[in-house]
């Protein structure tokens, strides 16, 4: 097991996201779609909207109906659950390896979590009812999309057990691996109150946590904007769960 978590790691240092497109182009694509055969593909994007998302925009709302599924491509965006002591804890950072709305296809028509985009860029948009046809039409696609779903599943778990028996500090570290993955490289914006929604915890601990990292030279931050500055030290001071879940997303997606 270790030596496939190592290998797990390994396989983060080039984004897996990073593809040529057909005309042999270096672009960044949804990896749920350029997964699919060429022709399920182009028969995807032909149905779909290429918007832009800015940080802070809410793409979904907890309990309101689901107009738009979302592919990213250069945006990620949060999945906020609330709780009766918090307005919203992160159950899921999606990027471009995965997809919002994942809940269409088990024909729920609301949104069960509150999605905030956290990173600025762009998607591929696509109305629900089309991609429910989409469905119907092309098998690689639901089977695809139903072991994301399953990935999906290991990941939310993983998540609960991390809350329950990691320490902050190494639970800071993965979740800012997390976000340089899914902002394509290593300096991102970031701010602490986003982060003690990402981790369920207090903003003052997110300060002493982020602080230890800082003056051990893995990370630097000012004014919201984080920088990543030793990689690898950082992937050794992230709890488990990290390379676990880059793991589940290799074995079935990969």
């Amino acid at each position: 097991m270790a030596n496939t978590v190592r290998g797990a790691i390994s396989a983060l240092r080039t984004p897996p996201h990073t593809r040529r497109d057909f005309a042999g182009n270096p672009t960044v694509h949804n990896e749920l779609l350029t997964a699919l055969p060429r022709q399920d593909w182009q028969q995807m994007i032909a149905k779909c909207e290429r918007i832009h998302l800015t940080a802070g925009v809410s793409l979904y709302e907890s309990g309101a109906p689901t107009r738009f599924v979302y592919f990213p491509t250069g945006c990620f965006a949060s999945l906020l659950v609330s709780t009766d002591r918090a307005s919203g804890i992160e159950v899921a950072l999606i990027g471009a390896e995965g997809m919002l709305g994942m809940w269409c296809m088990l024909d729920v028509s609301t949104s069960p979590f509150t999605a905030l985009v956290q990173g600025t860029g762009s998607a591929w948009r696509m109305e629900v009812e089309e991609f429910r046809r989409q469905i119907q039409a092309l098998p690689a696609l639901s089977s695809r999309l139903a072991l994301y779903r399953h990935v999906r599943t290991l990941d939310l778990a993983q998540m609960v057990a991390c809350a329950r028996f990691h320490l902050l500090e190494p639970r800071l570290a993965r979740s800012l691996l997390m976000m340089s993955d899914r902002a394509h490289g290593n300096q991102f914006d970031m701010t602490q109150m986003l982060v003690s929604h990402m981790l369920g915890v207090r903003r003052s601990g997110v300060t002493v946590a982020a602080k230890s990292l800082q003056e051990r030279g893995l990370i630097s931050y000012d004014r919201g904007r984080m920088m990543i500055r030793e990689r690898r030290g950082l992937e050794r001071a992230a709890c488990s769960c990290y390379a676990r879940a880059r793991e589940s997303y290799e074995r079935y997606l990969g």
